[in-house]
């Protein structure tokens, strides 16, 4: 698995998402941590945003092929 890939952890008791392991260094997760907190969200939420987007930009471009 390359350090780029998530490695799926399992899903959480009662909940239908899995965990997923990625690497992060500390100042970029504490940073988005903290912005997240202050908007009432947690930092799954804003990677789930992220990633929503960044499937949907290949979308529109019609580009949803993995390369």
């Amino acid at each position: 698995m390359s350090r780029h890939q998530a490695r799926e952890v399992g899903a959480m008791p009662g909940k239908g998402t899995p965990r997923r392991s990625i690497r992060v260094d500390d100042e970029r997760w504490n940073a988005a941590k903290e912005k997240a907190e202050k908007e009432g969200r947690n930092v799954s939420d804003v990677l789930s945003e992220c990633l929503d987007k960044y499937i949907a930009d290949d979308k529109s471009k019609g580009e949803g092929k993995s390369k």
